[in-house]
């Protein structure tokens, strides 16, 4: 069996088929009250900061994480697809806050495409 190859023509017929790479925009307020309620909750848990878990490699999945930042300071958890064990009780609270921004997101329309 063998095979021919495709023209430089034919390799080119089709792009102009396939839709042009969109990024969507969009920010809100988030509601100040439910988000200092998030905010005591997440102060109040205690997290195994050097608890780590054993060594994942993956290609695909999710990422989760939080970072706070003041002037002098700066905190950031993070972990790809399951937390580490003792962190599920804060992985919850991610969960709280994700909804809550995509509930903001949801009632703001100022989308902007580019």
């Amino acid at each position: 069996m063998s095979s021919v190859p495709a023209s430089p023509e034919s390799a080119h017929e089709h792009e102009g088929d396939a839709a042009e790479p969109r990024l969507l925009v969009t920010d809100a307020d988030v509601p100040r009250e439910p988000w200092n309620q998030l905010v005591a909750e997440v102060e109040a848990l205690r997290i195994p900061a050097f608890n780590f878990g054993e060594s994942r490699v993956g290609t695909d999945g999710v990422r989760y994480g939080v970072e706070f930042k003041n002037f002098s300071r700066t905190l950031r958890f993070d972990w790809w697809y399951k937390p580490p064990k003792g962190w599920e009780e804060f992985a919850d609270w991610v969960t709280k806050a994700i909804d809550l921004f995509e509930t903001s997101l949801a009632a703001s329309d100022t989308g902007e495409e580019r």
